[in-house]
């Protein structure tokens, strides 16, 4: 392969052939080989005689249509390809040199070049001097040089009028080399136009004003892909012996990068100072002493300082001094570099005087050695939100408060309506057992007792609301008629629904057991909330109430422990109507306290607390209440509830219990202690009659005197009293050595369960609620005196036998519209004995159903006089 070097006529020496200066005599000589050739191909279009001579061929045509690899002994691709690209590279008037034979060098130099053909001269020389052997390395690395600094140079001769643009500079702008001419104007068409002036003031304009060193100055440049680029050039003046100037050379470096990242942090900082002089939250920048080193308006408006004002202050002046060591510390941890950035919730003053709140971020600038610079501080205003925590914490205890006076008022109403209710009820056990009593007289007795209990459960159901809020609800269970109970519950619904003009159908899906153990009370309710809203929400269709019962299967390894206990059943019940149904956007919003289903067309009665405590109940007892609705097709509400059953179940409804008549023993002492009177004899016409020695006491100092002297068996303790309540007589009497012994049963009308524990913390054996059960009492003293019963007679218990539950519903009824309005007449004026009176009448006419007469008595019964309007507005 032939070594191949390549230079710039411009910079060889111009006393020497290859010389610029030389080109025209090269141009005419006939002893210098001049070639034409086809750039691309490299084929050879026209020789002179010379070069005839210098290829030793006596006829032209021989030598054209050759290569000029061939010629020059170029037989590799390789070397073909470096000879084809020093070609294409060398500027016209560049010079090139090639070994060629033995220790012989041609040397060529580039006149004329277009893009299709080229033009060289060829001279063989002998000699190698050592500037032409160094030549190709320092052109190497030059273009190592221009490549990694990514720039290039362009030469100025003023003197010939020679202006030269480096293949690298072109290839820097974006150009090749044949779209960019080697001329000034070509250069000058670069130029940015708002930047041609500094070329016109410095350089080409008045020359000899540039420094006879390196000048040096920045301008922006079309670039080959229509960008701006931002250049720097560093020039070098070059002038002879009279100091004019010859020659200028350049050098260009590409700064675009450099400039777009000072215009980057220029405008970094711009939005940093828009960010921080607009932003909605205080900002300051504060110095190392704490003096304010900037500020913007919304840290001015936070303060209601001006500007001006801050800035003569130090960040301690503004801190209230309750909170000066909060900000003392929270200064100390920035300033040790232990942390960049901390957070605190500070007072500060304002300038009128009064507190504001802030939370106060702070961040530390260092520089590059971790010495601090400043402090950059944001400051949220939270002002309003402390005082809203403030008012929210006043309406808190408000609501305590509020809470704790409703939860008086509840126990204080609690126990002022049983307590004359004690006295009804009382009584009206009493004279059940008074056996001269008329028919008539026992009729009254008992419509005042259901009146009494019926009363008796709404002040329960209020008592049960203010549970259910405080999350105090508890289940008592008993053994009750499964069937029983569900014929009562589709009984009351059957002539709501009539009323209404639907229909109601009870469905048993499955045989049912005859008893379980559960919260009657509770399920009751539950099963009520459901069926009223189902009867409530609906006008046309009917309402499906079903049951159905699966047995609960035993694990084997259970069986064993499982053989001494009932089975369980697992009681499916499903409400099902043909109502207004609920969107889905509500059905679970329905479960919260206080809401209902209301629409344009329809808007319900009530407060809207029935589904809230269903479904909380339903929990309690282990289920989940499940809602399936449609709007304007109807709803389907279910729940299932696993229950134990009761295998030998006996009725105490059916069963005739025998009267107790006395007890067996010594006479026992009972000490009745209550502030009122007609509590104590209610308490002493029960028991006296059954050979009890009744004491009565109004107050506790009466209550602790009594006990001393007396020593009675068994005191019955009302727990509310004036000056000395029960809790403290019971611990006084729980003091004294002597009576430690005596049985004390706590009777109160306040039924709360705190009411229950604290009786028993303080020593009570037992609570007992008002109003008092008669049943309830005596067991409870046959308990605590070891009593063995007298009875009037032997009546062993019967066991009630299951009865068949309601499975379609009864037969319509009519009512003539006379009779019709005459009992709406009485209910509205609410003549309790003209209604019993005209039912009395009623009772002897044929047309009447007796169904119908006796839900009107029921009705009577508890007082439920809108009741009897709606049963018979139908038929008037």
């Amino acid at each position: 392969m032939q070594s191949l070097a390549y230079h710039l006529s411009s910079d060889t020496d111009p006393a020497s052939p290859l010389g610029v200066q030389a080109i025209p005599l090269l141009e005419r000589s006939k002893a210098m080989a001049v070639l034409s050739l086809d750039l691309a191909q490299l084929t050879i279009l026209e020789a002179n005689e010379a070069a005839l001579s210098l290829w030793q061929y006596s006829d032209e045509r021989d030598l054209l249509g050759q290569k000029l690899p061939t010629l020059l002994g170029f037989h590799t691709a390789q070397a073909r390809a470096q000879l084809q690209q020093t070609l294409q590279n060398t500027p016209v008037f560049g010079a090139w040199r090639c070994c060629w034979q033995a220790q012989l060098f041609l040397e060529c130099i580039v006149l004329a070049k277009t893009a299709e053909r080229l033009q060289i001269c060829c001279i063989a020389r002998a000699d190698t001097p050592h500037a032409d052997a160094v030549l190709p390395c320092l052109q190497q690395r030059y273009d190592t040089l221009a490549n990694a600094t990514q720039s290039g140079m362009w030469d100025w001769h003023l003197e010939r009028n020679v202006f030269y643009i480096d293949p690298h500079l072109k290839k820097l702008l974006g150009y090749e080399e044949g779209d960019l001419a080697n001329t000034r104007e070509a250069w000058l068409n670069l130029i940015y136009s708002e930047d041609l002036w500094m070329f016109d003031e410095l350089s080409f304009t008045e020359l000899d004003e540039w420094v006879s060193g390196y000048n040096e100055f920045q301008f922006r440049i079309h670039h080959g892909d229509g960008s701006l680029r931002w250049l720097r050039m560093r020039g070098h003046n070059v002038r002879n012996q009279t100091q004019d100037l010859v020659r200028m050379i350049a050098v260009v470096i590409d700064i675009t990068s450099q400039k777009q990242g000072e215009e980057a942090l220029r405008d970094s900082e711009s939005r940093f100072r828009d960010l921080f002089h607009f932003a909605p939250i205080g900002m300051a920048e504060v110095s190392t002493d704490g003096n304010f080193l900037d500020i913007n308006a919304s840290f001015c408006k936070f303060l209601g300082y001006t500007r001006n004002e801050l800035m003569k202050l130090n960040f301690r002046n503004i801190t209230w001094h309750e909170d000066s060591e909060i900000n003392r510390h929270h200064w100390q941890r920035l300033m040790s570099g232990k942390v960049k950035r901390n957070e605190e919730e500070i007072r500060y003053v304002h300038k009128n005087g009064h507190l504001v709140y802030g939370i106060l971020n702070s961040y530390l600038r260092q520089d590059t050695v971790g010495k601090p610079i400043s402090i950059i501080s944001q400051i949220q205003d939270i002002t309003k939100r402390k005082q809203a925590e403030v008012e929210l914490q006043h309406a808190k205890e408000l609501a305590e408060t509020a809470n704790r006076a409703k939860s008086r008022f509840l126990a204080s109403m609690s126990h002022e309506l049983r307590t004359p209710l004690n006295g009804i009820l009382g009584y009206t056990q009493v004279l059940k057992r008074d056996l001269t009593l008329t028919a008539t007289q026992q009729e009254g007795i008992d419509v005042i007792h259901r009146s009494g209990e019926y009363l008796l459960t709404l002040i329960s159901d209020i008592l049960d609301l203010s549970k259910i809020e405080a999350e105090r609800m508890e289940l008592y269970t008993c053994d009750f008629h499964f069937g029983r109970f569900l014929n009562g519950v589709v009984e009351l619904f059957q002539l709501r629904a009539r009323q209404k003009h639907i229909g109601f159908t009870f469905q048993a899906l499955s045989s049912l057991p005859t008893a379980v153990h559960a919260d009657d009370k509770r399920l009751r309710q539950i099963l009520i909330n459901l069926l009223s809203n189902a009867v409530k929400f609906t006008e046309h269709g009917s309402v499906v109430f079903s049951v159905s019962s699966q047995v609960v299967a035993v694990d084997s390894d259970a069986e064993d422990e499982a053989a001494d206990t009932p089975p369980q059943v697992e009681l499916y019940f499903i409400v099902e109507d043909t109502g207004i149904g609920i969107p889905p956007e509500l059905q679970d919003e329905i479960f919260l306290p206080f809401q209902q289903v209301c629409t344009r067309e329809y808007h319900s009665e009530g407060t809207g607390l029935g589904l809230a405590i269903t479904q909380k109940l339903v929990e309690m007892m282990g289920g989940h209440l499940q809602l399936d609705s449609v709007p304007s097709i109807g709803s389907r509400f279910g729940f299932s509830v696993t229950l134990p059953t009761v295998a030998d179940f006996v009725d105490p409804d059916n069963s005739i219990a025998p009267k107790i008549i006395g007890y067996h023993g010594e006479s026992k002492t009972i000490l009745v202690v209550d502030d009122q009177r007609f509590n104590q004899l209610v308490c002493k016409h029960l028991l006296q009659p059954l050979g009890f020695n009744v004491l009565q006491a109004y107050s506790g100092e009466e209550a602790l005197s009594i006990a001393n002297e007396q020593h009675p068996d068994l005191i019955l303790m009302d727990l509310v009293m004036p000056d000395m309540d029960g809790f403290i007589t019971t611990q006084h009497l729980r003091a004294i050595d002597e009576l430690n012994d005596i049985k004390i049963i706590a009777a109160s009308a306040s039924a709360f369960a705190y009411h229950r524990q604290q009786s028993l913390a303080v020593g009570c054996d037992e609570f007992i609620a008002k109003p008092i059960n008669a049943e309830c009492l005596l067991e409870c003293l046959q308990r605590h005196l070891n009593l063995n019963w007298c009875y009037e007679q032997a009546a062993p218990p019967k066991t009630k036998k299951a009865e068949p539950v309601v499975r379609k519903d009864s037969k319509p009824f009519s009512l003539n519209a006379e009779y019709a309005h005459k009992l709406h007449e009485l209910a509205m004026m609410g003549d309790i004995d003209g209604l019993l009176s005209y039912i009395e009448q009623l009772e002897q006419s044929a047309e009447i159903s007796a169904e119908f007469l006796q839900q009107l008595r029921q009705l009577v019964a508890c007082y439920d006089t809108d009741g009897i309007c709606h049963l018979v507005e139908v038929f008037h």
